[in-house]
């Protein structure tokens, strides 16, 4: 079921194909017979185009809610915006090194000490299971300073979230890649 929600509401694109096919092979179909259910079977799959399209306008899935949720908390850690990362993280926020106001505090340490001046998300893998969430992220962090020099840092991150109210928090976190970094969410 995942993978449907994924093809008709987050990414339609490989419909849009196959409705293209579709209506390329309709109309030769017309251009051969030219009778009124041909003409009338091209209109088809341009009709489902629009349906998918809108769609996948209208729903937002949790998947997408997620993203969002990840899309704030990296750029409230980039804008070194502590209330804007409050209201990502959750109040339980444990994650065997940190609880919330520790990471609060650590991340702004992170920002100021390594100079972090982007962050992309350049994979990202989703499982959601109720109201638990866990995401496996790939993310570029561009810094001015650390360790491993100067420039793009590729790191690879486990996040785990809880559906609240409000939407999705931050509930654990642990830095995958690259390890032994002093400071790092360590998870458990």
């Amino acid at each position: 079921m995942d993978e449907v929600n994924a093809l008709v509401f987050e990414d339609p694109a490989a419909l849009y194909w196959a409705l293209g096919f579709a209506e390329l092979f309709t109309l030769a179909v017309l251009y051969k017979w030219r009778s009124r259910r041909a003409l009338i079977a091209t209109g088809v799959p341009a009709v489902l185009a629009v349906a998918v399209g809108i769609a996948a306008w209208l729903v937002t899935t949790e998947r997408e809610r997620l993203y969002t949720a990840l899309n704030g908390l990296a750029e409230a850690v980039c804008n070194g915006d502590t209330e804007g990362l409050n209201e990502w993280i959750d109040d339980d926020y444990d994650d065997g090194v940190f609880n919330k106001a520790r990471i609060l505090d650590r991340a702004e340490k992170a920002r100021k000490e390594y100079g972090i001046r982007s962050i992309d998300i350049t994979s990202l893998k989703v499982t959601i299971a109720s109201n638990e969430g866990t995401t496996i992220v790939g993310a570029d962090i561009d810094v001015a300073r650390s360790s491993l020099g100067e420039g793009t840092v590729p790191t690879r991150w486990t996040l785990r979230w809880i559906r609240q109210p409000a939407g999705w928090r931050l509930r654990w976190a642990r830095l995958d890649r690259p390890g032994g970094l002093p400071g790092a969410p360590g998870g458990r």
